[in-house]
C-alpha cells in the first residue's frame, strides 16, 4: 500500500530554495555594495590626482628654464595619457631628466601613488618592480635635497661662529626651516619603524603572501627610502625587496628579515633628537622636552600618556648617559648625549633612547 503524500512534505525543499534565492541575492546586494565603495573610493581619488596634476601644471608655466618646463609638461601629459604600466616605466626613464631634487621628489613619489596592482596577476612583478624604482628615485632625490641643505647649515654655523661674521636674515630662516624638517622626521620616525618591524615579524610567520601582505611591506618601504633610510639601510632594504618580489618566504627571505630589523633597531636604540619646546612619541606616550641645559648636561622633560591626554611624570630631570626607569612604560630612559647640534643658540636639544 503506498503512502499518500502529506501536505508538509513540500515545506522542507521549498524553504530551502527560499534561502538558496534570498542568499543568493543577499550575496549579490553585499557585492554591489563592497563595488560602490571601492568605485566611490577610486572616484575621489582620481578627482584628487586630478588637482595634483593640475598644480602641477601651474607650477610648471613659472619656470624660466624652457627645456625643463617643456621636459616636466611633457612628463605629466605623459601620466594623464593613461596609467598603463608601459608608461609608467617611460616615465621611471624621463623623471632623471629633471634637474630640481625637489621637484623630482615630489614627482616620484607622486607617481608611485598611480601604482596600480593587477588583482588577476597574483605576484605583480611588474608593479612591484615600479614601485622600487620610484622609492629609489625619491631616496637618490632626497639625499641630494640633504647634501644641499648640510651646506648650507655649514655654512652658516661657519658665520655664526667667527666674530667677524653675522648670520643674514636668509641664514636664519633656512637653519630654522632645516630644523624645523629634521624634528619632523624624528617625531614620526619612532612610530614609522617599530610598525615596519611589526610587519616583517608577522611576514616570517608565512610561507606565501597574499597581495595585501606585499602592498602593505611596498608601502613601509618607500615611505622609508623617501624619508628616513642612509646608505646601509638603503642596501639592506633593496636586497630584501629582491627576494621578497616572488611573494614567497624562504630561508634568504627570513635572513634579509633578520638584516633590516636589526639595523632598525639599532637606529631606534642609538639615536632620537629632539629639541627643546617639541616631543618625541614612543607609541602612545609622547616625551615633551621642556628644557634642554647644556651647561648642567641635562634635560627637563615631560612624559603624557597621548591617549587620555594625561601627564605620566612631569618635571623629569636626567643627565646625560643617567639611566631613570619609567615604571608606567615598563622602561628606561636615557639621554645619550647632547651633541654640538643641542648647544648652540639656534637648537637646544639631546639625543636620547627608550629601552626595555
Amino acid at each position: 500500500m503506498t503512502r499518500s503524500k502529506k501536505s508538509n512534505d513540500f515545506i522542507v525543499p521549498i524553504i530551502s530554495i527560499l534561502f538558496a534565492v534570498a542568499s543568493f541575492f543577499t550575496g549579490r546586494y553585499y557585492e554591489n555594495q563592497i563595488y560602490t565603495k571601492d568605485y566611490d573610493a577610486l572616484n575621489f581619488e582620481n578627482e584628487q590626482l586630478k588637482k595634483e596634476r593640475d598644480s602641477f601644471r601651474k607650477k610648471i608655466k613659472f619656470l624660466t628654464d624652457e627645456d625643463q618646463r617643456n621636459l616636466q609638461l611633457k612628463y605629466i601629459d605623459l601620466l594623464s595619457e593613461n596609467l598603463e604600466k608601459a608608461r609608467l616605466f617611460k616615465a621611471d626613464l624621463l623623471i632623471h631628466l629633471i634637474e630640481d631634487p625637489e621637484v623630482r621628489l615630489k614627482y616620484s613619489n607622486y607617481t608611485q601613488s598611480l601604482v596600480r596592482s593587477d588583482i588577476k596577476d597574483k605576484k605583480n612583478i611588474e608593479s612591484i618592480e615600479l614601485k622600487g624604482r620610484f622609492a629609489n628615485t625619491s631616496y637618490e632625490s632626497r639625499k641630494e635635497i640633504e647634501r644641499t641643505n648640510d651646506n648650507i647649515i655649514k655654512i652658516a654655523k661657519s658665520k655664526h661662529n667667527d666674530a667677524n661674521l653675522s648670520l643674514t636674515a636668509s641664514d636664519s630662516l633656512a637653519l630654522e626651516k632645516f630644523d624645523k624638517i629634521e624634528q619632523e622626521k624624528l617625531e614620526t620616525k619612532y612610530n614609522v619603524y617599530t610598525e615596519f618591524i611589526s610587519t616583517l615579524e608577522s611576514l616570517t610567520k608565512w610561507y606565501v603572501l597574499n597581495n595585501m601582505q606585499i602592498e602593505d611591506y611596498l608601502g613601509f618601504h618607500a615611505k622609508i627610502l623617501e624619508q628616513y633610510a642612509n646608505d646601509e639601510l638603503r642596501m639592506k632594504m633593496n636586497e630584501l625587496f629582491e627576494v621578497t618580489k616572488n611573494g614567497l618566504i624562504e630561508k634568504q627571505t627570513k635572513e634579509s628579515i633578520e638584516e633590516v630589523t636589526e639595523i632598525l633597531n639599532n637606529e631606534l636604540n642609538n639615536k632620537l633628537w629632539c629639541k627643546a619646546g617639541s616631543y618625541i612619541l614612543w607609541k602612545n606616550i609622547k616625551c615633551s622636552v621642556v628644557k634642554v641645559l647644556p651647561s648642567e648636561n641635562k634635560v627637563i622633560l615631560n612624559l603624557i600618556d597621548t591617549e587620555n591626554n594625561k601627564t605620566i611624570r612631569d618635571n623629569i630631570e636626567l643627565k646625560e648617559k643617567e639611566n631613570i626607569k619609567i615604571e608606567e612604560l615598563h622602561a628606561t630612559l636615557v639621554l645619550t648625549k647632547i651633541d654640538y647640534a643641542g648647544k648652540t643658540f639656534l637648537n637646544q636639544a639631546g639625543y636620547f633612547k627608550l629601552t626595555d
